[in-house]
Formats: C-alpha cells, sequence, structure tokens
C-alpha cells in the first residue's frame, strides 16, 4: 500500500522561497497565500511571518501586520529587525508609544542599527519629543553618514523644535547625497517658506514634483509658497491639485478654503456651504489614537525587504 508522502521541512522552505520570490516579483497575493501554507505547515517560521506582516502593512492592513508581528516576536525576541518593523507598523497605525518600546527594544539588540535609529526619530517627533527625535537622527548619521533619508529626518526633528537654519542645512546635505530625494525637496521648501525664502522655496518644490508628479504633499507646500507672496489663483490651484491626489489631505481642503476667502472673488456664504459639504463627506474613524494629533505630518519608514 503506498504511503501519502509527509509534509517536511525542506518542502515548506521550497514554498517559502517561492512566496519570496513572488514577494520581491510585486505578486502580493500569490506570495502572501504561499506564506500562509508556510506558517500553517511551520507555526514557529518567524521569517514568514515578518513577511507576511510587510505585504499586510504594504496593503493597508495594519492591525494584522501588528498582530502578525507580535507572533513572530514571541517566537524570536533577539531578532533586531524583527522588532524594528514591529515599531515601524506600530508607527504606521499611530501607536507611537508602543513603536518607540519596539525601536528601543531593537537597539538594545543591535545598536549598530541607523534605519531603526532614524525610525525612532521619526516615532520620537510625532510623539512630541524632538530632542530626543534630533539625537536618535544625529545617532542614525553618525552610524551610516551617506544615509540620505535620515538627514532629512534629522532635518523635520529640527524643524520640530524650531531651529530652522539647522533644518535647512540637514535637508540640504540630504539633498547632496540624493538629488532625488523629493521628500527632502519638499521638507526643504516647508523651511525655507517659514524663513520668507520664497524663490527658493517655489523652487525647491517645483523639483520635488519634477522628482514625483504625484506627490500631494509637495503641491500644498508649493501653494504654502504662493498664498505667501499673494499669488492666489496659483496657490489655490496647488491645493487643488493636492486634494486632487488625495482627496483625505485635510490641510489641502482647509488651506484652498482660507486662500479663497483672501482672493475675495468667491461669495463668503459660497465658501461656507462647500466647507461644510466637504467636512460632511469626511469618514469618522471609530476611535482615534490619543498621539495621533495630526494625520498629514510627514512620515518616512522602511521595511526590511523579502
Amino acid at each position: 500500500m503506498i504511503q501519502p508522502r509527509r509534509e517536511t521541512p525542506v518542502m515548506s522552505e521550497d514554498l517559502f522561497e517561492m512566496a519570496r520570490q513572488d514577494h520581491q516579483a510585486g505578486k502580493l497575493a500569490e506570495a502572501e497565500l504561499l506564506y500562509q501554507h508556510v506558517i500553517a505547515r511551520q507555526p514557529r517560521h518567524a521569517q514568514a511571518m515578518q513577511l507576511l506582516a510587510i505585504i499586510l502593512a504594504q496593503t493597508n492592513r495594519g492591525e494584522a501586520a501588528a498582530a502578525m508581528l507580535r507572533r513572530a516576536v514571541e517566537i524570536d525576541p533577539g531578532w533586531a529587525e524583527l522588532q524594528s518593523n514591529l515599531g515601524n507598523v506600530l508607527q504606521m497605525i499611530g501607536q507611537l508609544p508602543e513603536a518607540i518600546e519596539a525601536y528601543r527594544k531593537a537597539l538594545e539588540i543591535r545598536p549598530d542599527f541607523p534605519e531603526c535609529q532614524s525610525n525612532l526619530s521619526n516615532a520620537l517627533r510625532l510623539n512630541g519629543n524632538p530632542e530626543e527625535a534630533i539625537a536618535a537622527a544625529r545617532q542614525a548619521v553618525k552610524l551610516r553618514p551617506d544615509y540620505a533619508q535620515a538627514y532629512s529626518n534629522l532635518g523635520l526633528a529640527l524643524e520640530e523644535n524650531s531651529q530652522l537654519d539647522q533644518a535647512i542645512a540637514a535637508f540640504r546635505q540630504a539633498l547632496a547625497l540624493r538629488p532625488d530625494l523629493a521628500e527632502a525637496q519638499c521638507n526643504l521648501s516647508s523651511v525655507l517658506t517659514r524663513v520668507g525664502q520664497i524663490d527658493e522655496a517655489i523652487a525647491a518644490c517645483r523639483e520635488a514634483i519634477r522628482l514625483r508628479e504625484n506627490f500631494a504633499e509637495a503641491h500644498l507646500s508649493l501653494g504654502n509658497a504662493l498664498q505667501s507672496i499673494g499669488r492666489l489663483d496659483e496657490a489655490i490651484a496647488s491645493f487643488d491639485r493636492a486634494r486632487r491626489l488625495n482627496p483625505a489631505y485635510t490641510r489641502a481642503h482647509s488651506n484652498r478654503f482660507f486662500a479663497m476667502m483672501y482672493l475675495g472673488d468667491e461669495d463668503p456664504a459660497g465658501i461656507l456651504r462647500e466647507i461644510k459639504t466637504w467636512d460632511a463627506g469626511l469618514p469618522r474613524p471609530a476611535a482615534v489614537h490619543a498621539n495621533d494629533r495630526d494625520p498629514d505630518r510627514r512620515l518616512k519608514i522602511g521595511y526590511v525587504s523579502p
């Protein structure tokens, strides 16, 4: 009598490798299914859990991703990248104190982890700790002097702490290392607008948009710079572009309404009706995270690649 072939770890690893290949090729649905099969066969396969969690995060299922990563951390609590990715997902869903705790655990395991330091900097800034955020970002660039994204994150923390000249210098250093970093161009523009260097701010915004045409925040920043010098029609056009790219972008809507009121060509009652119509259409979340004070604030996190 022929016995059915028994599942072996080798067969599961074959499935895992197939999942990785699909993941790297952008076939997320196929990779997700294969990772699930691997985990069903090997319930302690922490690496499969981590990569499945990354897909869940990439497809806007942050709570499920966090739950999967917590399972993986229970299996392998000494894996720094796993703790860091848990921090990334927790930051993404607004659980900032928990994200900070996860990043700190990762850095206890692996102190020389610049990506984790940079993401910790963001979480600290968003949690209202700009000085600690500055220290974390400085540690990231100390560990990796060519880390453009960390210089950009340092600039954000310095801007939050009202150290505007130093923030400009940090963004310029990021762009010296990576001229194609659209986020740094946009962030630089925001600070240049604050210090009154409007021509340079407009140029930085336009470069960010050239690098990434559908970058809603860059269109918003361009609108802010144009509005500051009274070019209201152009500002409104930029705010409209940001709204079309991201209909839920609160600041793009509110800044447009303010610009329209300053322009004076519109009936105030009509503007008020438009504001009420827009506000009525906003989704109302069932719960708000205590630390999620401004969902439009700049956030840049990364994951360990599959």
